[in-house]
């Protein structure tokens, strides 16, 4: 997966990254007497989702295997008029972090108002023209989900393909801007952000579209449903082999013989304890604590060869599940 907007640490690392729409075409170098409409341009670019770039302040984004997560935060108190054209892009999911938003949407000669309490989003389709006049504050945590992905999350999930979410404005729920925020964390520090991090939460925020706004209800997880010896040994294998975290829930769910996403998570955790996300921050654990005993390589060298960002991101996960640091926790099972 790739964090836009940050850089990353070494060559393995960019690896996980993954490139998405949004980036802005390249103005060439142009003579001086070209300033003028370089200017006018650069105050006429947009964002993949139709917002002027001049007027965004806060902006991350990031990719997984089923949906792209954007947050775009205002600089000004209007962000103005926003469009996009048709595309089969598919959904576009907004949750309204703050209240006093206020948007009128065009749709021919009708003109619709909209107005946004904190927690409350929008469902959208990219398949229809839109354009619409933004007012008030302006700071969305925003989902956009392709037909493919919808699809792959639907099976991941457990429904049929052809399950529609309820398009327009719903009202507050906490449950939906909790794993927002959740997920908007963890983008913030990318550190902390995996691909299979991005995968687990996308499941759980699917299963909780479908189920609460989706053209039927999702089918239930199925409890107490738990992977065998086999299975779990394939999944480990697949874990330890890709400390990294780049490694979607897809591809582990399949070694268990094409199981539903969503239901391998859960199947996961009931024979483990822990999402595969903990168990992988566990793997990362234990490995380091081998290299801390058995090599004098540095803190910062067993970070890399062990999945983490950088020192101070293994130190972090480290100490929270040991209660001290590798350095001190070296030097006392060293002596």
């Amino acid at each position: 997966m790739r964090l836009l907007g940050s850089k990353p640490h070494d060559a393995r690392v960019r690896r996980i990254y993954r490139h998405f729409t949004g980036a802005l075409s390249q103005t060439a170098c142009r003579r001086p007497a070209d300033g003028a409409r370089m200017n006018a341009e650069q105050d006429t670019a947009v964002d993949a989702l139709g917002c002027s770039l001049k007027k965004i302040g806060e902006s991350r984004e990031a990719a997984g295997s089923y949906l792209k997560f954007y947050h775009r935060e205002s600089n000004s108190e209007a962000i103005g008029r926003v469009e996009t054209t048709a595309a089969e892009r598919g959904l576009l999911i907004g949750m309204s972090t703050r209240a006093g938003h206020r948007r009128a949407i065009f749709q021919g000669r009708s003109v619709i108002q909209q107005e946004f309490e904190r927690n409350s989003f929008y469902v959208r389709d990219f398949s229809e023209d839109y354009k619409a006049d933004l007012g008030g504050n302006f700071d969305f945590q925003l989902l956009e989900i392709s037909n493919i992905g919808f699809e792959r999350m639907c099976e991941a999930v457990g429904v049929s393909e052809y399950s529609r979410l309820t398009l327009g404005v719903h009202g507050d729920d906490l449950v939906l801007s909790g794993l927002l925020s959740a997920l908007n964390a963890a983008v913030s520090d990318q550190r902390e952000c995996s691909l299979l991090f991005v995968d687990q939460m996308s499941l759980a925020i699917g299963t909780h579209l479908l189920r609460y706004y989706g053209s039927h209800d999702a089918a239930a997880t199925k409890r107490g449903t738990t992977l065998s010896a086999v299975q779990m040994k394939r999944v480990k294998d697949l874990i330890d082999n890709s400390l990294s975290g780049d490694i979607p829930v897809s591809m582990m769910a399949t070694a268990c013989g094409d199981m539903p996403g969503a239901l391998f998570v859960q199947a996961f955790r009931e024979t483990t304890g822990e999402t595969p996300h903990q168990w992988l921050l566990a793997r990362r654990t234990e490995k380091a604590k081998a290299l801390l005993l058995e090599t004098k390589l540095s803190v910062a060298e067993i970070s890399q060869l062990c999945g983490f960002a950088d020192q101070s991101h293994l130190t972090r996960v480290f100490s929270r599940k040991m209660g001290t640091p590798p350095g001190t926790w070296r030097r006392r099972h060293r002596s």
